[in-house]
């Protein structure tokens, strides 16, 4: 038997790709999703305790089976085919055929399996507001009778395909009589038949009166009520249906996430004597771990992780966050060496940051373009076991965010693994960890946390947030063998030429040297000092931070990792000005710091680049008092208590894990409730108004945009940059226009659009009607960046 009926194949459910090539069948594509069926019960077997939906599967099943079945009305045929817009949403014709079921279905089942097809593609307000209920002078027919339902004979050929392809089917794809797939007993042919052509107004308007009622009754649970179960099973209809669509590799999607697999992988330079810590983390469901920097933490991530199923908790995804693009671009890199072809990467600019990977390991740039697209759209459906990303990726959900069910149908059962958890500050922290909560208690997730700084302060919400988590440190042993920095206090503002001419004479003697600037006009400041004084000397000087366009900007990181990274041999001194965008999961190595004074924990990140490998004795980091008011970035009372540390512990060694002990002198009296009462205030309203209300078929555009200004800022391109950016654009090269774009935040954008400086006014969108980005008329420079203070 074939695994579709070949009877079906003039009834299409996507169009012709060109020329004389017929459109994609209606049966082929379904058999396709349900395919992808069986590929989500391979990732979440346990879904029906987890959801509380005993026949979650089966549900799932006949769902996508049905989901598509309205596309079969003439109307959207010969929309297909090229005739004019078909006026009506086919998911509603496809209710018409779930009468044949409804015998076979519990009330339960009968009503998920209903709002799973209604609202697979809009959600319910969308559809309620379409097809109204009809007045009282009104029948259904008067509301639903211009929809038109398929011709008698494609009746007839979608009933054949139910009932002679339903067992065979269900083996194809992937189930067997234990997964709570059950099979149809359908209705005779000719009562099939009357059923569809004599009552499909009435039954149309008898399933959206029943999905109206059941969604009034639903509340708003997140824990353990069916509002969550449906809000997993509409992301997973999703998943199997663009998955389908976009005709991904079904072995794209899973993956051997094992410790055996992961041993392979690193062998025995870290299996072979692996630090306590990371032994530790390999024994434990969520937890937090504290060691040094440099100490393996990502390996003890990932032993961690890939340990899970082994202990019996099958891991469907592992997702590593991080706080910064270059920490994530480098992550990537490291983890494909390991997970190669299974990673993904996502965050505002991944696509681009995949194109100059994929450039520099000597592709043509066209295909260098082509796989950054695939491999885009692989993260977007959500198809690779490993990910790399931003937690704002993760807050998409509770924002409800078009899409957001499918988001979070993608963390069932996940490993969850949040990096250098210092760097948010109290309010962004409130709704990650928030989120991470929910994530936990509601869909099954692990979560590892990893820093080498943590505060009591901090290590209570973590407890919160995780439950009964287990804490490992790394041994006295381990954290002796890391003491590598002597604490210098430096009164003063480092930009004073005394302080930066030292600089110049430390990197002409040789030493590869890290200047921290809070600012990027502080640090283009520094930097363009050091390379006036420098010049013709045997030094590379390089500049780091937040406003270079992509393209600069991952070339940047991509020199600096091959200058001061792991296995990088000696060259010439460097001279490193960086913001804190050094500050995480940068693997590089240098000689001295010079830093702007900062939070302590931002302090010890930022020595983490310094005798990262111990290669010195022991190695000088300098901290200056001024300016101390936090210049914008940072709390001033933070800063400046943290201030009082460094003064107090000048001239000694670090030992890390006496950091906490500073860290708890710095988080008491006014700073501790400043930050205690900036985190529950956040923490309670997110709650409140993002996890507590979230329920399936519900996005929220008002938020959209809330979570677009908060998180994910905007790009422009400077006025030297837009000829070039036109061009690219004008001849079909859009992504390497885009990476000529500069990201800034929604305030510096407002602040620019005041001075004039900016082609839109405040009443047009940021993207013009091609998707285009603003030109702002500002300087900007591959060596200095975009300069707002013009």
């Amino acid at each position: 038997m074939s695994l579709w009926p070949s009877w079906l194949d003039d009834i299409w459910a996507k169009g012709s790709s060109g020329g004389d090539l017929a459109g994609e069948s209606l049966a082929e594509h379904t058999f396709s999703v349900l395919r992808m069926v069986g590929q989500a019960y391979r990732l979440r077997k346990d879904l029906p305790r987890s959801t509380n939906i005993e026949g979650f599967w089966h549900c799932l099943f006949w769902t996508c089976w049905l989901h598509d079945f309205g596309k079969a009305s003439p109307g959207f045929q010969d929309q297909l085919r090229g005739a004019g817009r078909w006026p009506h949403r086919h998911e509603i014709v496809s209710l018409v055929f779930l009468s044949w079921l409804e015998p076979c279905l519990t009330p339960e089942e009968l009503t998920l399996v209903a709002a799973g097809i209604a609202y697979h593609h809009k959600d319910e307000d969308q559809i309620h507001q379409w097809y109204r209920p009809p007045a009282t002078y009104e029948t259904a027919g008067d509301v639903f009778g211009s929809m038109g339902i398929p011709d008698e004979e494609v009746i007839l050929n979608l009933y054949r395909w139910i009932n002679e392809y339903q067992e065979d089917t269900v083996k194809q794809v992937g189930f067997s009589g234990s997964t709570g797939i059950r099979l149809v007993d359908l209705p005779g042919q000719e009562q099939a038949l009357r059923i569809i052509k004599e009552q499909s107004h009435d039954l149309i308007l008898r399933y959206l009166r029943r999905l109206r009622l059941w969604s009034r009754r639903q509340k708003h649970g997140t824990y353990g009520s069916h509002s969550l179960g449906v809000l997993i099973l509409k992301g997973l209809v999703n998943w199997c249906d663009y998955t389908a669509s976009a005709h991904v590799d079904q072995e794209t999607c899973i993956d051997d996430i094992s410790l055996g697999r992961l041993e392979k992988s690193l062998g025995p330079k870290v299996f072979g004597s692996p630090y306590s810590h990371q032994t530790g983390s390999s024994k434990i469901d969520s937890g937090i771990l504290v060691a040094p920097t440099g100490s393996g933490k990502t390996e003890a991530a990932l032993m961690w992780a890939c340990s899970q199923t082994d202990r019996g908790y099958p891991v469907s995804r592992i997702m590593y966050m991080l706080p910064y693009q270059a920490s994530m671009n480098a992550m990537y890199i490291r983890l494909e060496k390991i997970f190669r072809g299974q990673i993904g990467l996502e965050h505002s600019r991944s696509m681009l940051a995949l194109y100059r990977h994929n450039l520099e390991d000597g592709d043509d740039p066209s295909i260098a373009v082509r796989d950054a697209r695939i491999q885009s759209q692989l993260t977007r459906l959500h198809c690779q076991p490993v990910k790399v990303m931003s937690p704002y990726q993760m807050l998409k959900a509770p924002y409800r965010l078009k899409g957001y069910e499918l988001l979070l149908s993608d963390f069932v059962g996940s490993a969850v693994i949040l990096d250098e958890i210092h760097a948010y500050e109290p309010q962004r922290l409130a709704q990650i960890l928030c989120t991470v909560k929910y994530l936990r208690e509601a869909l099954g997730c692990r979560v590892f946390v990893m820093t080498a700084t943590l505060p009591g302060i901090l290590l209570r919400r973590l407890e919160h947030t995780l439950g009964e988590a287990s804490l490992v440190r790394a041994d006295s042993k381990t954290f002796e063998r890391f003491v590598r920095h002597r604490l210098e206090c430096v009164e003063g503002d480092m930009l004073e030429e005394v302080w930066l001419n030292e600089i110049c004479r430390k990197a002409a003697d040789g030493t590869n040297v890290l200047v921290c600037c809070n600012t990027v006009s502080r640090a283009q400041a520094a930097y363009r000092y050091v390379s006036k004084v420098l010049q013709g000397k045997n030094v590379e000087i390089v500049l780091l931070h937040g406003r270079f366009a992509g393209r600069d900007r991952l070339a940047k990181e991509r020199r600096i990792q091959d200058l001061l990274g792991r296995g990088a041999g000696r060259r010439q001194p460097v001279v490193l000005v960086a913001t804190q965008v050094v500050e995480v999961s940068l693997d590089i190595d240098l000689d001295k710091c010079y830093t702007d004074p900062a939070p302590l924990e931002a302090l010890i990140q930022r020595f983490g680049r310094v005798n990262r490998q111990r290669r010195l004795d022991m190695a000088t980091v300098k901290v200056f008092t001024l300016p101390d008011d936090g210049q914008g970035v940072y709390s001033k009372d933070l800063v400046q208590a943290s201030l009082g540390i460094v003064r107090e512990n000048s001239s000694l060694t670090i030992r890390e894990d006496q950091v906490s002990v500073w860290l708890d002198k710095v988080y008491t009296g006014e700073v501790a409730s400043k930050w205690e009462a900036d985190f529950d205030n956040a923490y309670e309203m997110f709650q409140r108004w993002c996890i507590g209300t979230l329920r399936p078929f519900n996005s929220d555009s008002t938020l959209q945009q809330l979570f677009y200004q908060a998180f994910d800022g905007l790009e422009v391109v400077p006025e030297g940059l837009a000829q070039e950016y036109h061009g690219l654009y004008d001849s079909g090269r859009p992504l390497e226009a885009c990476a000529l774009s500069v990201p800034i935040s929604w305030k510096q954008y407002l602040a620019i659009q005041r001075r004039g400086l900016v082609d839109r006014n405040q009443n047009q969108k940021i993207r013009d009607a091609s998707g285009r980005l603003p030109i702002v008329q500002l300087p900007y420079s591959e060596e200095y960046g975009l300069d707002l203070g013009r």
